[in-house]
C-alpha cells in the first residue's frame, strides 16, 4: 500500500521538479550574460601590454585574464583577433551627466532680505543626493558611453553647493535581475563651486561665497556639538537644538568622512579653498582646467589630488596662422606671390606688438604644458568634465600627448586608475581578476591614433555597442 502511494505521488513530484526547473531557467535568462574576448591585446593602466589574451567576465565581474585560454561554453564571444585592443574603461571624476537641468535661482522666489536668502535661493543644497534624479537613459550618459567612459561621478547642477555626487555606471538601459540600478556608490563628496546666488541675493562674489561657506561650517560645527551634548549623559536639562537638515548633511565633511570636490579656475581660488580646509580640517579634491603648478607644494604637502578637464586650449590667431603656413610649406613649394591684405611679417611689427606676442607665446606654452608641469610637480592627477563631444575629447587627448609632452600611458592612467584611486573606488580602473567589468574594445594599433575605432564599452558587465557611423 505504501509503495503504491509513493508510486502514485511520483508524477506530482516530477511535475513540481519540472516546474521549479522551468522557473529557475527563466530566472537565469534574466541575469547578466557571460561574455568574453580572446586573442586580443590587453593594455593596462600602467601601460603594460600583453598579447593573445583571453578575458572572461560574468555577473559584472572579470573572472579570468589569461594567455591563450578557451572561454567557458556558457560565455558569448564578443570579439576576437589580434587587431583588437582592450583597455580599462575611462572614469569621469566629476560631471552632471544624467542629471536634470539646473533650476533657475528665480524659481525659488525673490528673498525678502537679499542679504539672508533661503538655502535654496542661495544655492546651498549639500543635502541633495544625485541618485534620486540620475537618469541612465539621458543623452549625456550615452555620450559618455560613446567616448569610452564606463563610470561617471555625477552631481546636481546648481550654484555654490549643489549637492553630493555619486558614482554611476554608464551601463545599458536594459535591465537584468540584480543589475537594475546604475548606482555604484552613493555620496562620494560635496560639490563646491564659485558660482554666486544670482540676482540681488547673497552671496554673489567669490569672497562673499567664501564668507558664506565659512559661516555655514561654523553653524554646522556648533549644531553638531549641541546635538552631541544633548545626547550625552546628564544633559536632561539642556534645551534641545533646532534641527537643520542642510547643516546636518555637512557633518561628514566636518568629521573628515567625505571630501569637498571644489571646482576652481585659478591657483588663487584653490588657495582660498585650502585655507578653509585647513581651518576646519577636511579634505579636498580639486576639479580644474587650470595649471595649479604655482601651488604644487601646498597640494603635495596636503596630499590634495586634482581632477583635470581635457579641453583643448585655443592658440592665439597669429600662432595658428604660423602653424598652418608651416604645414603648407612642408607639403608644397612656397608661393612667392604676395597675398593681398596679408598681415605684416615679424620684421614689420611694432615693438609693442612684438612684446605682446612674446607674452602671448609664453602663455600659450604654459597652457600646452600645464598637465605636464603638474605631473612633474608630483601631483596626483585624475580626469573630469567630459562635455559630450567625443571627437573634441580625443583631439584634446592627442593635443596633450603630441604638444604637451604627456605619454599615452600617463593619459590612460589619468583616465582610469588614477581617477579611481582619487575617488576611493577600488574595483575600477584595472583589468584584473576580481575587478568590475568596465573596459573598452578598440580596433587599431594605438588607442590614441586617429585611425583607431571604439567598438564596445563595457560598464558593470553590460555591453554597449558603439555606433561609429
Amino acid at each position: 500500500m505504501k509503495c503504491n502511494e509513493r508510486m502514485s505521488g511520483t508524477p506530482w513530484i516530477l511535475g513540481l521538479i519540472l516546474l521549479l526547473g522551468s522557473s529557475l531557467t527563466a530566472t537565469a535568462q534574466t541575469t547578466l550574460p557571460s561574455y568574453g574576448v580572446q586573442g586580443v591585446h590587453v593594455i593596462q593602466s600602467d601601460g603594460s601590454v600583453k598579447t593573445n589574451q583571453t578575458i572572461h567576465w560574468a555577473d559584472g565581474v572579470i573572472r579570468r585574464v589569461s594567455t591563450d585560454e578557451t572561454l567557458p561554453s556558457s560565455a558569448r564571444v564578443l570579439a576576437e583577433g589580434d587587431s583588437l585592443l582592450i583597455l580599462p574603461a575611462f572614469i569621469d571624476g566629476l560631471n552632471h551627466a544624467g542629471m536634470p537641468d539646473a533650476v533657475a535661482p528665480s524659481s525659488y522666489g525673490n528673498p525678502d532680505r537679499p542679504s539672508d536668502p533661503t538655502y535654496d535661493r542661495a544655492g546651498i543644497q549639500p543635502h541633495r543626493l544625485a541618485e534620486l534624479e540620475f537618469d541612465v537613459s539621458h543623452s549625456s550618459v550615452e555620450a559618455h558611453q560613446s567616448a569610452g567612459f564606463g563610470a561617471v561621478n555625477s552631481s546636481h547642477q546648481g550654484r555654490m553647493l549643489p549637492g553630493q555626487s555619486s558614482m554611476f555606471f554608464t551601463q545599458a538601459q536594459e535591465t537584468f535581475s540584480g543589475y537594475e540600478s546604475p548606482l555604484y556608490e552613493s555620496a562620494l563628496g560635496y560639490v563646491f563651486q564659485f558660482d554666486g546666488a544670482g540676482g540681488r541675493a547673497y552671496p554673489s562674489t567669490d569672497m562673499a561665497i567664501m564668507a558664506r561657506f565659512k559661516q555655514l561650517l561654523y553653524d554646522a560645527e556648533a549644531l553638531q556639538q549641541h546635538i552631541q551634548y544633548v545626547e550625552g549623559s546628564g544633559a536632561e536639562q539642556m534645551e534641545a537644538p533646532k534641527r537643520d537638515a542642510v547643516l546636518e548633511s555637512l557633518f561628514p565633511l566636518l568629521n573628515g568622512e567625505k571630501p569637498l570636490m571644489a571646482s576652481v579656475d585659478s591657483p588663487e581660488d584653490a588657495e582660498r579653498v585650502l585655507m578653509l580646509a585647513d581651518e576646519f580640517d577636511f579634505s579636498v579634491i580639486f576639479a580644474t582646467s587650470a595649471d595649479l603648478t604655482p601651488i604644487a607644494s601646498k597640494l603635495t604637502q596636503s596630499a590634495t589630488p586634482v581632477l583635470f578637464q581635457f579641453d583643448r586650449p585655443e592658440a592665439p590667431d597669429w600662432i595658428q596662422k604660423e602653424v598652418k603656413e608651416t604645414a603648407e610649406e612642408e607639403s608644397e613649394a612656397q608661393d612667392e606671390t604676395t597675398v593681398e591684405n596679408e598681415e605684416p611679417s615679424e620684421e614689420e611689427l611694432s615693438e609693442e606688438e612684438k612684446a605682446f606676442r612674446t607674452r602671448q607665446a609664453s602663455a600659450w606654452d604654459a597652457k600646452k604644458g600645464a598637465l605636464r608641469s603638474m605631473l612633474d610637480a608630483g601631483l596626483m592627477i585624475g580626469a573630469y568634465g567630459f562635455d559630450g563631444k567625443v571627437t573634441d575629447f580625443y583631439e584634446a587627448l592627442r593635443f596633450y600627448h603630441e604638444q604637451g609632452g604627456v605619454s599615452s600611458t600617463e593619459l590612460l592612467n589619468i583616465l582610469s586608475s588614477n581617477t579611481a584611486m582619487i575617488l576611493g573606488i577600488e574595483r575600477l580602473g584595472t583589468l584584473t581578476e576580481g575587478s568590475l567589468a568596465n573596459m573598452i574594445v578598440m580596433r587599431g594599433q594605438d588607442w590614441l591614433s586617429e585611425d583607431s575605432t571604439l567598438l564596445f564599452t563595457m560598464s558593470n558587465g553590460h555591453v554597449i555597442t558603439i555606433d561609429n557611423d
